[in-house]
Order: structure tokens, then C-alpha cells, then sequence
């Protein structure tokens, strides 16, 4: 899902919507997640690192924020750090984990998270003065 919304593509659900289980509903209904395939830049994601099992998406979005997607295809859990200037971005953002739904805080110059095996974690970028 997570990559389907970067994409910016349209989602066309085919399950019954008055009987969703929480799960689902979840996943179909995060506004955050929503706003970000819906954002009114239009912009695709680009795959802007590609490391064995371990892609980075780069979605540029309205008012200078930036949604990214790391997604783990390898088959076990992993912690990754991303060095903002390897993905042509300012030394440091305020950051959002969109699925969690929780602010991460003012991150300077390196992004660590734990990503699942064959899952993504989402994050929205917002710019902030450098200090």
C-alpha cells in the first residue's frame, strides 16, 4: 500500500467497506497515507537508492515537504540509516512516520529506522531551519 500511495496512484478497493475489520480499515483510511497519494503536486515517487534488498522512495510534495518509502524485500528485519545527502535532501527535517502516526521529531543528518522483512515504513518530511 505504501508504495501504491508514493506512486500516486488511483485504489480502487474491492472488499465489502461496511465489513472491514480494523486491519484493513487501517490500512485503506489513513489520512496521512491518503494525503500523500493525493498530494496537489501530482508527483510520482523516484527510486532514489536501490542497495540489495533495500530500495529508498523520494516523493516530492506541495510546500516543500517529502514523503519517503523504504521498503525491505530481504527476509529479515533490518535497521537501516539514510544520510539525507545521499538522497539530494537538506541536513535536517522534521519527520513523521505516517503509519505509525507519530512525529519522530527534528532529524540532522541521518534517518534510522527498523524495517520489516518484505514491509515499508513511510515518512513525511517537513523542511526545518538548519541550526
Amino acid at each position: 500500500m505504501s508504495l501504491w500511495r508514493l506512486m500516486a496512484s488511483p485504489l480502487h478497493a474491492t472488499n465489502d467497506l461496511r465489513t472491514m475489520d480494523e486491519v484493513t480499515r487501517g490500512i485503506l483510511m489513513n489520512a496521512e497515507v491518503i494525503a500523500v497519494d493525493q498530494d496537489p503536486l501530482g508527483r510520482q515517487a523516484v527510486r532514489a537508492i536501490k542497495d540489495r534488498a533495500m530500495d529508498v522512495w523520494k516523493k516530492p510534495l506541495a510546500g516543500g515537504h517529502v514523503a519517503l518509502g523504504r521498503l525491505n524485500r530481504g527476509p529479515e528485519t533490518t535497521e537501516l540509516g539514510l544520510e539525507w545527502s545521499d538522497i539530494a535532501l537538506a541536513p535536517a527535517w522534521k519527520v513523521r512516520d505516517l503509519w505509525a502516526e507519530r512525529d519522530v521529531g527534528v532529524v540532522r543528518g541521518r534517518l534510522t529506522a527498523e524495517v520489516g522483512s518484505h514491509a515499508t515504513r513511510m515518512f513525511r518530511l517537513s523542511p526545518v531551519a538548519y541550526q
